[in-house]
């Protein structure tokens, strides 16, 4: 994966993040505003995942992406094992370690 993480501005910014929710399960999504779309979870306004749990902090985010890079990385994420996921988590991995982490089976 070779994507380009040019300037942008305030309107293109985009992020993904993992939630870490009350089962100790971890939700992956995408948002232009992560704080706000936290928040959304918490009060029933988000995804459907949250039911039958609650958000309880945003455990991992990779900020400044387009909208496009964020949706090609999002799907790749939640098909991560959950040590993996766990493992972006402890790390607090960055963009390159991320690509490490995705390329490795």
């Amino acid at each position: 994966m070779n994507i380009s993480l040019a300037r942008l501005d305030a309107r293109e910014k985009w992020s993904v993040y993992l939630i870490l929710a009350s089962d100790t399960s971890l939700y992956c999504g995408i948002t232009n505003d992560v704080e706000r779309r936290f928040k959304q979870h918490q009060t029933g306004k988000g995804a459907k995942y949250f039911r039958g749990r609650q958000p309880v902090k945003v455990a991992w985010q990779l900020n400044n992406l387009t909208h496009r890079q964020a949706a090609a990385i999002e799907p790749k994420i939640k098909k991560l094992s959950r040590k993996r996921k766990c493992q972006l988590v402890n790390q607090q991995s960055n963009y390159s370690e991320l690509e490490q982490i995705l390329a490795t089976k």
